[in-house]
């Protein structure tokens, strides 16, 4: 399934680091709202997986992951610079995959390949759902996203009956569980001015450390605008006295 990053975070094409860093936290803050209650919460894990995926390819100045093999045996292909057949001789198998199955009982034979393909189908099916999540916005598609989503499920194999069906049971998910609106967490992300955060993140150098900084800095500004609103208003006062006395 495709995987473009800007969809993943919502975000402009040519996005500043601060903006890609804003962009991450709101992304994992919708998918974690999205999946706190009904069948979703499945996939709230590769969701967020997805999130910190598409984040470090976006950071990287050429736009590729350098990925680690997770293997060891992957990492011996990779240190050799050749194929597995090139780490150890062949061994025949003595096991005649004739008789392999022989003495099982029927229910732990190989699955046929009607169930095989139901089962590939599922997981095609759960990666389509995501990329509905990737792309739901409050409790509504777009129609330009909507054709998209078509045109995915059209390349591989679902049928459209199917595709619009597993749309209208997400949607249907997010507003039967109430998860269409802002959580507090995504409200303090937006009414955080970008510069001012990033600002506050690069001269602290720890996110939790810099939203500490910026609320105080904001409770010292709202209490700056008090004293000065007391301070007009006792002139205020001063100047009526004086006037009633001057009559």
């Amino acid at each position: 399934m495709t995987r473009r990053p800007q969809i993943i975070l919502q975000c402009p094409d040519q996005a500043r680091p601060e903006e890609l860093d804003r962009a991450r936290q709101l992304s994992k803050a919708r998918y974690t709202r999205l999946t706190a209650n009904g069948p979703l919460k499945f996939y709230r894990n590769e969701l967020l997986k997805e999130t910190d995926r598409a984040y470090k390819l976006l950071s990287q100045p050429d736009g590729v992951l350098k990925h680690k093999p997770l293997s060891l045996l992957a990492r011996q292909v990779k240190q050799s610079g050749g194929t597995v057949e090139s780490l150890k001789p062949g061994v025949k198998s003595s096991v005649k995959t004739t008789n392999l199955f022989a003495d099982r009982p029927k229910s732990s034979q190989p699955q046929t390949e009607n169930a095989i393909s139901k089962k590939e189908m599922a997981f095609i099916e759960d990666e389509f759902c995501k990329e509905v999540l990737f792309r739901l916005e409050g409790d509504l598609i777009r129609f330009s996203s909507r054709r998209e989503l078509l045109n995915i499920a059209s390349d591989k194999g679902i049928h459209l009956f199917r595709a619009n069906l597993l749309m209208a049971q997400i949607v249907e998910s997010v507003r039967q569980h109430k998860l269409y609106e802002p959580s507090e967490e995504e409200k303090n992300i937006l009414a955080q001015p970008k510069e001012t955060y990033h600002k506050y993140q690069g001269k602290s150098g720890s996110k939790k450390r810099a939203a500490k900084i910026y609320r105080s800095n904001s409770k010292l500004k709202f209490n700056y605008i008090l004293l000065s609103l007391a301070a007009l208003l006792f002139l205020l006062i001063d100047f009526l006295i004086i006037k009633s006395f001057m009559r």
